[in-house]
């Protein structure tokens, strides 16, 4: 359980999660996180994401961006595997995406 936590102006990510399963990340606030704030990423499945607030995702600026990752064009929940659940979440006022949810490669490259 990741639960009632704030970040403010984090310098990347406020909750990063790689590989974990049956999580609940319920009721944080991020503000003005630089980068990604709620992450969800390779092999992460069967999490559950509610009622948590971001708001004023920031993009990291040339100088500070770290090869390999995405965060220059952050989105306050990024989503890489599949499934999680999300329910009751909000996005507001961030540089680029409230919410990017990925399909896994297979369901992108249906026919």
């Amino acid at each position: 359980l990741i639960s009632r936590n704030s970040f403010r102006q984090s310098n990347q990510r406020c909750i990063a999660i790689e590989g974990t399963g049956n999580v609940t990340v319920s009721m944080n606030v991020g503000y003005k996180p630089n980068g990604h704030c709620i992450y969800i990423g390779y092999q992460s499945r069967y999490n559950s994401i509610t009622k948590n607030l971001v708001s004023g995702t920031k993009h990291i600026s040339y100088p500070h961006r770290i090869d390999g990752e995405t965060d220059y064009h952050p989105a306050a929940f990024l989503n890489l595997y599949n499934p999680n659940d999300y329910t009751d979440n909000i996005a507001v006022g961030g540089d680029t995406y409230g919410f990017q949810l990925q399909n896994d490669w297979r369901t992108r490259l249906e026919d």
